[in-house]
């Protein structure tokens, strides 16, 4: 995953410019098989069966480009999710739409309507596909007063029931 993230930082730095380049992979991990992102809807199709109803890992590498000197920094973070039973009804119906085939695993964890998810141990945000708290961390690595907006304006953060963000100082309006 952290190779993924790396990889997909692009072309060497442009000489001179200075910023701070951020890039994600996530994978999910079913008994040991690494799911990425289905192409077809019978493998759509088939990592669903395969991971209804079962616990697996989700791992996302993250990678920061400091653009000016070429340093990169990275890191990953893994979390657990269970996913409900699902029927082979409702299976056809998902990978029949185009939600499946941006994520790995098929399916997104923040999906309102089909609600694949039962619960999850760890980085909500991770599964969601940025693990905020690793990102935040290698950002202070560049700069230590590296704030946030209002944790209210970011998405998903909410559902996050094991985060690690305390001690970060937010932006305040």
């Amino acid at each position: 995953m952290v190779r993924s993230a790396v990889a997909k930082l692009g072309a060497s730095p442009v000489q001179g410019e200075q910023g701070l380049h951020v890039s994600a992979d996530t994978v999910v991990v079913l008994r040991g098989d690494i799911l990425g992102k289905p192409e077809t809807i019978e493998e759509a199709r088939s990592m669903l069966g395969n991971l209804s109803d079962a616990w697996h890992d989700v791992t996302t590498g993250v990678a920061v480009l400091d653009t000016l000197t070429g340093e990169i920094s990275t890191g990953h973070e893994t979390s657990s999710v269970r996913t409900r039973p699902f029927t082979d009804t409702e299976i056809d119906e998902y990978v029949s739409g185009p939600e499946p085939y941006d994520k790995a695993g098929g399916y997104a964890v923040q999906d309102d309507d089909f609600r694949p998810v039962t619960r999850t141990e760890g980085c909500y945000l991770n599964i969601v596909g940025l693990p905020l708290c690793l990102l935040v961390s290698l950002l202070r690595g560049y700069d230590p007063a590296v704030k946030l907006r209002e944790f209210t304006g970011i998405p998903y953060y909410d559902r996050c029931n094991d985060c690690r963000l305390p001690g970060v100082v937010e932006d305040q309006p």
